[in-house]
């Protein structure tokens, strides 16, 4: 049994208002407008922290000393993806801590899917279209993003009877706005670069830029704007990440 090991999401029916007063920080992300938590194995919280400047969906980042297991995800990208796809992606990063180190990738799509259905957050009509978007959709840059052979087995997880122990919960389904970003392109070339950080909370992350000014810019309101982050010099590289390990 997998008692305690679960994504939770707040309850909000008949508290009108609640989502927009409800204080999002890395433990607590709106995801498709839906305020969702992630326990890990552990029964640790595990932090989801905001990062625009990254080429991906999201990546997930192995703890050591004095950082925990995290994922970094841009919020630009993510909300051009539809609002249960969004739902579908946190379901899959966070089934990877749930599940621990014996989970792969077609497992977690299986618990996001498994989770969402419960939740009665997505329809079967939903995962069909979730399923037909994944195979059609223009690439976002999403490292994990199923292929063909995981995308055929998405209404086949759906359709499976629940393994998942906990009870479901109720929870309002909230499009919420998209964000509109511009979005640096996909790294590979050398780039002026810095790498920012918020200890004890999230791993090192690169920030790419076509000139030396546009960093320093990008740089300079970081450090203005989040007093919490720490914040390298600028530096031309080709090196797209700073050093930490992926999953």
């Amino acid at each position: 049994m997998m008692r305690s090991l679960f994504l939770a999401l707040l309850v909000l029916v008949g508290v009108p208002g609640l989502a927009r007063a409800q204080v999002v920080t890395p433990y607590n992300p709106l995801i498709a407008g839906v305020p969702m938590t992630c326990m890990s194995s552990q029964g640790v919280p595990v932090a989801f922290v905001p990062n625009t400047s990254l080429a991906d969906v999201g990546l997930w980042f192995s703890g050591w000393p004095g950082v925990p297991a995290h994922v970094e995800y841009n919020p630009g990208l993510l909300a051009r993806l539809p609002p249960a796809v969004q739902l579908f992606w946190f379901g899959h990063v966070c089934a990877h801590d749930v599940l621990g180190a014996g989970s792969n990738e077609e497992s977690a799509d299986c618990w996001s899917l498994q989770f969402l259905k419960q939740q009665g957050l997505v329809t079967r009509a939903q995962a069909a279209e979730l399923q037909s978007y994944l195979l059609t959709a223009p690439v976002v840059p999403w490292s994990e993003r199923p292929g063909r052979v995981r995308v055929q087995q998405l209404l086949s997880c759906y359709d499976r009877s629940s393994s998942l122990s906990y009870a479901a919960q109720g929870a309002i389904f909230q499009t919420g706005a998209p964000v509109e970003t511009k979005g640096e392109p996909y790294p590979g070339v050398k780039r002026w670069r810095f790498c920012s950080h918020i200890p004890g909370v999230s791993a090192p992350t690169s920030s790419g830029h076509v000139t030396q000014d546009s960093c320093e810019r990008a740089r300079t309101k970081l450090q203005e704007g989040h007093s919490d982050y720490v914040v390298t010099e600028c530096l031309l590289t080709s090196a797209e990440r700073c050093s930490a390990e992926r999953r």
